[in-house]
Formats: C-alpha cells, structure tokens, sequence
C-alpha cells in the first residue's frame, strides 16, 4: 500500500511539473533548451581567462591560458611577446626588468580535451616606473604593456592579448582599466515588423571582449516589455536563435541567426523577446527585440 501512495505521489508532481513547464515555457523555447545542452564544436579555440594584471614593482602577477582541442590532436606550442597594442602581432623588446613565462608552454592535445597554462608576468624590484600619465586629478605615471600569447599547432594559429600595468608601490591608479574592447557587445535588428503567416530569419552579431574562452548559452522567451524580464506567453509569434550554444573565445566576432515566426493564427500587435547569453566564466548580456505582427 505504501508502494502504491509513493508512486501515485510521484505520478502526481510529474503531471503538475510537466503542465507547469509547457504553460510558461513554449514548445519552441523547451526544444531550444534541450539543443543547448550539447555545445558540439570542430576547430580549436583558446583565450586567456583574466586579460588584465596589475602589478608594482617587486611583484609577480599570474593569469590562465585555456585551450579547447576541439577535434584535433597534436602537439602545441605557446609562445608570448611584448606587442604595441591590441590585435597587433609584431614583436617589440620588453622592458629590462620584466620577464613573462608560460608552462607548460608545449605540451600534447587529444581531441576534445580542456588544457592549461600559467602565464606569469615578474617585475623586478628596482624597475622604473616610467611610461605614461593616467591623465586625471591624481595623476600617476605608470608602466603599460600589451602581450600577446599565441597558440600554435598543425595549421592552427591562435592569438589572444594580455594588459599588463605596472605602477609606483601604494599608489593605486584610480579608474585605469586597459580595457581596450573588453565588454562584451551585440548587434542586432532591435524592431522587426513581421506579416501572419510569415517566417524571417536575421543576424545577431556577438563580439565576446574579453568573454571567454567557452561555452556560451543563448536564451530567447517573451517578456511582458521592453527591460522586463517577466515572461509572458509566447501567442502564436515566436523567436528563436540559432545555434542556441556555441563555443567562442575572446575578442572574436560570431554570427548567430534570429528566426521570426509568426502564425497564420496571431493577433496583430507588438511581441517584445528578450536575449540572454550566458558565458562559461559567468559574464552575462542581453538584449530585447520588438516584433511587430500586421
């Protein structure tokens, strides 16, 4: 008998759960979250997982370098160098009493693996701070460099860019960030007018900063607003985003696509989406979509 009450009691809170999820969770969001759970990519890709360090002298500062095999194997080499800025890649000297390592800096890749590396960055204790002005009321000088690490294997190339300042011993730099193109940004048509009856399919353009490297999920439902996030049902108008999970790394640029769809059934009259991507390492970015039924 107790048996019985178990399983009925079980039977029963399926039923509710199941109800739940198709009411405020559309057929076409249920099957864009079961295709998120698998994050299926080819080529390799790597970053570096903190582009920032500030440091004085004396001091040693240490970030990661993540590499993805993807569907390859081999032997990797990484190498990292002084650059003249952001997306450059020639080699200049680095200054006397800064000294970067990577380890392991070669090592072996099996497809589909996750592998990593130390990159330390030391200063030596009687380097002079020299360099440029932070510029503002508290001006202080201090000691900018950019890095690049780069990833080499098989016919692979891939780079990614260290900040790196260095400032006078207690004296904090007050809003320096070295951020060049750090945030994570995303472009897109933020007002579609659609016919019943009527399919479309647009471009959203991801630019991941310093995001990555990783997973990215990209969540769609109905919202009540613009800014809202209160769900609402979807009525006949759907969006969906394609592909719903993807593999990215930093300061990269990604093409996602944006189905519009809306029955011979919907009401005429104005449907606001909003966009969610949520990166491996926590980062998160929205958006919102007005489409409009006629």
């Amino acid at each position: 008998m107790k048996k019985l009450i178990v399983v009925f009691t079980i039977l029963v809170f399926s039923f509710i759960f199941l109800t739940y999820s198709t009411y405020f969770f559309p057929a076409q969001e249920q099957d864009q979250q079961t295709k998120a759970s698998t994050c299926i990519f080819e080529r390799p890709i790597g970053g570096i997982s903190k582009n920032y360090i500030s440091m004085s002298p004396g001091e040693r500062g240490q970030t990661t370098y993540i590499l993805y095999s993807g569907n390859t194997s081999g032997n990797v080499r990484l190498s990292v160098y002084r650059v003249a800025g952001m997306f450059e890649t020639e080699k200049i000297p680095m200054p006397q009493g800064i000294n970067v390592t990577v380890t392991p800096s070669e090592f072996h890749v099996r497809p589909y693996g996750k592998y990593a590396s130390n990159i330390t960055v030391s200063v030596s204790s009687d380097f002079k701070v020299g360099g440029e002005e932070t510029g503002d009321t508290t001006s202080v000088r201090f000691e900018r460099l950019y890095l690049i690490v780069r990833a080499q294997f098989g016919n692979e190339t891939i780079d990614d860019w260290l900040r790196v300042a260095v400032m006078p011993e207690g004296k904090p730099v007050p809003g320096l960030s070295l951020m060049d193109r750090a945030s994570v940004t995303i472009e897109y048509n933020e007002s579609i007018r659609i016919k019943r009856g009527e399919k479309r399919v647009e471009t959203l353009t991801l630019y991941t900063g310093e995001a990555g490297p990783g997973k990215v999920r990209v969540s769609v439902y109905r919202v009540a607003d613009i800014y809202s996030t209160e769900r609402v049902r979807g009525e006949g108008v759907s969006l969906i985003a394609e592909p719903s999970c993807l593999m990215v790394k930093p300061h990269a640029y990604y093409s996602l696509g944006m189905v519009i769809k809306a029955d011979d059934s919907a009401k005429a009259g104005e449907y606001v989406f909003l966009i969610l991507l949520q990166f491996e390492d926590g980062r998160r970015s929205e958006g919102w979509v007005r489409v409009e039924v006629v």
